[in-house]
């Protein structure tokens, strides 16, 4: 029997998944719910209250996707039969996990590169913009 799961994730930086979480649904062309006080509806009549909602007609789920603030981070509710909505989870936090390296490298000044690597995964490589190198001055130890 269907019923709704939750998960806390590591997910701290409310900002950073509310961006990671509007990227993720432009690119699947879903619409996401924000605001207190929503209300996702699971299978069999289960509610729960959420800050964020996809509905279950737009995912072809068994119940709405939902994200819940909490003091210790994001709460995702999601229907434990649903794997377009698990899907979903999975982009999100990938997302969450690149932009907050993102903005951790360029705070330090970093650039992030994509790098293709086996199986089809994506790496991130942090490199010194090469403007920056040009103006190192390297220094040169013994003769």
């Amino acid at each position: 029997m269907s019923k709704y799961m939750e998960v806390q994730t590591e997910l701290k930086d409310a900002a950073t998944f509310e961006t990671a979480l509007t990227a993720v649904c432009q690119d699947n062309r879903l619409v996401v719910e924000k605001g207190p006080g929503l209300v996702a509806y699971g299978y069999s009549k289960q509610t729960v209250d959420a800050d964020f909602v996809i509905r279950k007609r737009q995912l072809g789920a068994y119940g709405d996707l939902a994200f819940c603030k909490t003091p210790d981070g994001i709460k995702v509710i999601v229907d434990d039969l649903d794997q377009r909505g698990q899907e979903i989870v999975r982009q999100v936090k990938q997302r969450y996990a690149r932009t907050r390296i993102e903005k951790l490298a360029r705070a330090r000044g970093l650039e992030v590169q994509e790098v293709e690597a086996e199986g089809g995964a994506i790496r991130l490589r942090l490199v010194v913009p090469d403007n920056d190198r040009q103006n190192r001055t390297h220094v040169r130890r013994g003769r």
